[in-house]
């Protein structure tokens, strides 16, 4: 009996060489790559999907609450390419002049109050339209003919997959359009 040998190789027993462990990696190494690559794509992909949702979800609510404040408007106080102001009628007969203007440079969408401090509804926008239609639905540039407010939100985020539109149309049912011959 020998010592510091546990077990003594019999005949034909021999373990790997090293073309078998080559062929071994050479089976296997691809096999991971593409799992790998597969792995890292879903996860990208579920990022990318994500962003574009948080991205939806942002955007459908300041076009919710514009849509508030528009269906609350006494009278479109100023139209302008980049956004528009209006009077709100609030609770206890009190009156708002809210003011939602998009900012090109910062690529967002504000909404004050009162003359207030601008408040960033939503950011990392792309472009924001701004329509002003009258009753027969031709394009007006007199505040006091306008009886419809489109708004067309165009946001492609950061990492997302692609570019996300909304648009909302408003009727301004409580204004009263002006009756004289500019109309």
């Amino acid at each position: 009996m020998r010592l510091g040998r546990s077990h003594v190789l019999g005949l034909g027993e021999e373990g790997f060489g090293l073309v078998e462990l080559s062929v071994a990696l050479a089976i296997i190494l691809p096999l991971m790559l593409v799992f790998t690559g597969t792995l890292y794509t879903l996860t990208k992909t579920q990022a990318q999907s994500s962003t574009t949702m948080a991205a939806a979800d942002q955007v459908r609510y300041a076009l919710q609450q514009m849509q508030q404040d528009l269906q609350s408007t006494a009278r479109l106080d100023q139209a302008s390419p980049n956004g528009f102001s209006v009077v709100v009628d609030g609770p206890n007969n009190q009156t708002h002049v809210v003011n939602w203007s998009y900012n090109q440079t910062n690529g967002t969408l504000e909404r004050s109050v009162n003359g207030g401090p601008k408040e960033v509804v939503v950011s990392g926008l792309d472009e924001v339209g701004f329509s002003y239609l009258n009753q027969s639905g031709q394009t007006e540039s007199n505040a006091s003919c306008v009886s419809r407010i489109e708004v067309s939100i165009d946001a492609y985020p950061k990492g997302a997959l692609t570019p996300y539109i909304q648009d909302l149309g408003v009727n301004l049912h409580n204004v009263t359009t002006s009756e004289d011959s500019s109309c």
